[in-house]
């Protein structure tokens, strides 16, 4: 690992003053090559550093913060699907759900219809991604259309249920972006990576959080990332939970409603997020797999707030 210096914004100078002092056994390392496809630096033509936290954290007595369950009496229901239909809306038009036109991940994304990556199957929604040619075709859905009107919400938890293709080319995603970055000017774009996934390794998930100041800028400030990998039993064979909380003080992590990671919440996180969910594909490895397809499986998504 090589270890860079860099010129820290007064925002991520808070965050690494607040995460040292308050999550004080972490162990914090910052980076310019990152070990891990997941840790979302390797592909940024721009200034970036990743911030690694490889223990688990404790909180101020000193208890494994992995031991505390997610408590979410005084929340409400916010939004719901269960996938009992596939609720896809035009935009303009009322929805859970929309597919504008968006950038590939390793994928194509295609929009929905009767040969689309996105269908209900015994009340689950599935993502499938089809190999043509030398490109991988799938989908990503987002609460929000491209005029930016739909779904989002600040402060709360957001949870999805969902297991992945073993496929190495595999790279699911649940994640939130700040409805800021499209509707005022010079916003930062602040991204909260609830779970990602690697079919490769499907043992792994892999949690971040990004910021990177005026992002949509003719001149960006440095892309930062701080990073998490959670080994578990499998996220192939069984569905989990995957969610975070977000409130005024902590972003909190969660895998079947067990905390695994916290990072306090800088100021360009207090803001509405909106929701995505993708199935997209590792580059490195996509075309050199045999099968022509993989799914994403997804039981529920549902969003709380307090009350």
């Amino acid at each position: 690992m090589v270890t860079t210096k860099f010129k820290m914004s007064r925002s991520l100078t808070a965050f690494l003053g607040s995460t040292v002092a308050l999550v004080a056994s972490a162990a914090l390392t910052s980076a310019s090559t990152p070990s891990s496809p997941n840790d979302n630096c390797h592909d940024q033509a721009y200034d970036c550093a990743v911030l690694y936290i490889s223990e688990t954290p404790k909180n101020n007595k000193g208890t494994d913060e992995s031991s505390q369950n997610l408590d979410l009496a005084g929340y409400k229901l916010t939004f719901e699907d269960n996938f009992d239909k596939l609720d896809i809306a035009a935009d303009g038009t009322p929805g859970n759900w929309y597919a504008p036109k968006h950038a590939p991940i390793g994928a194509q994304f295609v929009p929905p219809g009767p040969n689309g990556p996105f269908f209900v199957q015994d009340k689950h929604l599935i993502i499938r991604a089809r190999k043509l040619g030398d490109t991988w075709h799938s989908g990503l859905l987002q609460t929000l259309d491209s005029k930016w009107h739909g779904f989002a919400q600040q402060y709360g938890y957001f949870e999805v249920r969902a297991k992945f293709s073993s496929n190495p080319a595999s790279f699911p995603a649940f994640w939130l972006v700040n409805r800021d970055l499209q509707t005022i000017p010079g916003s930062p774009l602040s991204e909260i990576d609830i779970f990602e996934g690697n079919g490769g390794q499907p043992g792994m998930a892999y949690l971040h959080a990004h910021m990177t100041p005026c992002y949509l800028c003719t001149v960006r400030g440095r892309h930062w990332v701080v990073a998490k990998t959670v080994a578990m039993a499998d996220t192939v064979e069984s569905y989990h939970t995957y969610g975070v909380m977000i409130d005024d003080t902590w972003i909190t992590y969660y895998i079947d409603r067990k905390e695994v990671m916290r990072i306090p919440t800088l100021d360009e996180y207090k803001t509405p997020f909106y929701i995505l969910l993708d199935l997209g594909a590792h580059e490195s490895r996509a075309l050199s797999e045999q099968s022509d397809t993989m799914d994403m499986n997804v039981d529920y998504v549902r969003v709380y707030q307090k009350m």
